[in-house]
C-alpha cells in the first residue's frame, strides 16, 4: 500500500518501476483485474495476452515489488488498441494510471504505432479524465456495449504520430 498521496515522492523513492509483465506477475493482474472490473477477463485470456499472443503488450506497475497497476494493448500494424488499464483500489489516485498510460504510449510510439484507440464506460469519469489528459479524445460510442448494465461505449482515439517525443 502507497502512503501518503504526493506521486512525486513515488517517482522519487526509485522503488516504482514500470516495466513488461513477466509470467510470474500472471496471478497479481488476475486480482487487479477482478478488484477493478464488473466483467472481468479470464485467467486463461490474461495468460494468453501474456505468453502467447505476439500482438499483445503488457506493462505492470510495481511498488516495493508488488504489482499494483497494470495496462495492456493489441497492436496490429501501425495502429494499437489499450486493452485494460487498472490500478488496486489501495494505490488509486496517486498518479500510477497516467504513469503506466504514458509508458505504453512511449512503447507504441517506439514499436511504430500512429494511432491508439480504447473504450471506456460513460461512468468512469476518473479514466475519462486521465485519457482526455493524455491527449485522447471521443470519436463515437458503440451502443449498449457492456453486457452486465447495457452501458455505451465511449471510443477515443489518439495520435502518436503526431507527438514530438512520444510521452503523454
Amino acid at each position: 500500500m502507497i502512503l501518503g498521496n504526493d506521486v512525486e515522492e513515488i517517482r522519487h523513492t526509485n522503488n516504482l518501476q514500470i516495466r513488461l509483465a513477466i509470467s510470474e506477475d500472471l496471478d497479481a493482474i488476475f486480482k487487479i483485474e477482478n478488484e477493478c472490473f464488473a466483467i472481468p477477463w479470464s485467467l486463461e485470456s490474461i495468460e494468453n495476452d501474456l505468453n502467447q499472443n505476439p500482438s499483445a503488450t503488457l506493462m505492470v506497475a510495481v511498488l516495493n515489488e508488488e504489482v499494483i497497476g497494470y495496462i495492456g494493448m493489441w497492436t496490429v500494424l501501425d495502429e494499437a488498441q489499450i486493452t485494460n488499464l487498472a490500478v488496486s483500489k489501495a494505490s488509486r489516485g496517486k498518479g500510477i494510471g497516467k504513469m503506466l498510460l504514458s509508458r505504453l504510449c512511449q512503447n507504441a510510439k517506439e514499436l511504430g504505432t500512429v494511432i491508439l484507440t480504447l473504450e471506456v464506460r460513460p461512468s468512469n469519469i476518473s479514466a475519462i479524465t486521465v485519457y482526455k489528459g493524455a491527449g485522447f479524445n471521443e470519436i463515437s460510442r458503440r451502443k449498449s456495449y457492456y453486457k452486465n448494465n447495457g452501458e455505451d461505449a465511449i471510443i477515443m482515439l489518439k495520435n502518436i504520430g503526431q507527438d514530438v517525443d512520444g510521452v503523454v
